[in-house]
């Protein structure tokens, strides 16, 4: 059995304030798959389904839905928000604290008749600053901060051409890199490049003088 449902489709994500899990992946006959809301959801139906042959579940799909007046949160903060409690779902008249990352501004917000309120603004971008160039390495201007997506070129000592281009992405600069040892490789690597090379023209120069 593929575990895919011919009436439901893919179940992995198909309950809505709720969560699946299965007991064992790529699903096949046997495999169960077990049901659980968010906090604030309540379950409706059987909990636990079985995948039986043909690729159709024991049951059908349960439901998780939510006590009147709850609220949910959709990312209303961004990536750059976090949620104090940890969830979701919260009931009514529930205090929600979010806090952005990029400068740890907090606000409060209360689940009222489904929504929170005040509304939650979206948090502003991080920046990265010269603090996150990697050690051994350079920039050709140092600058306190940049922007979020932000292209950096850093290069190894006073040599431009050993260089790597990172991004400024959710307060870091991406991809990490450890900057002494790529600027040892690098080294090494050119290093290596030119002892062929003078391997090339001592070889020549011997077959010249053999001649």
């Amino acid at each position: 059995s593929s575990g895919i449902n011919a009436e439901y489709g893919d179940i992995s994500t198909a309950v809505k304030y709720g969560e699946v899990t299965f007991s064992q992946t790529p699903l096949t006959v046997g495999t169960t798959a077990t049901v659980s809301c968010n906090d604030g959801g309540t379950l409706s139906g059987a909990a636990t389904l079985t995948c039986s042959s043909g690729g159709v579940w024991s049951d059908d799909l349960p439901t998780c839905s939510l006590e009147p007046g709850s609220c949910t949160y959709a990312d209303e903060g961004g990536p750059l928000a976090s949620l104090s409690p940890d969830k979701t779902i919260f009931s009514d008249q529930e205090v929600v604290t979010v806090t952005c990352a990029s400068d740890n501004r907090q606000t409060t917000h209360t689940c009222t008749n489904g929504a929170l309120s005040p509304v939650v603004e979206v948090c502003a971008p991080g920046t990265c600053t010269a603090d996150d160039i990697p050690e051994g390495m350079e920039v050709e201007e140092t600058v306190e901060e940049y922007e979020e997506g932000d292209s950096v070129l850093v290069y190894c000592g006073n040599n431009a051409t050993r260089n790597h281009t990172l991004l400024c992405s959710n307060m870091k600069l991406i991809p990490e890199l450890d900057g002494e040892a790529f600027c040892e490789t690098v080294i090494d690597a050119a290093l290596h490049t030119n002892l062929n090379i003078f391997i090339l023209i001592l070889s020549a120069v011997c077959l010249i003088l053999i001649d």
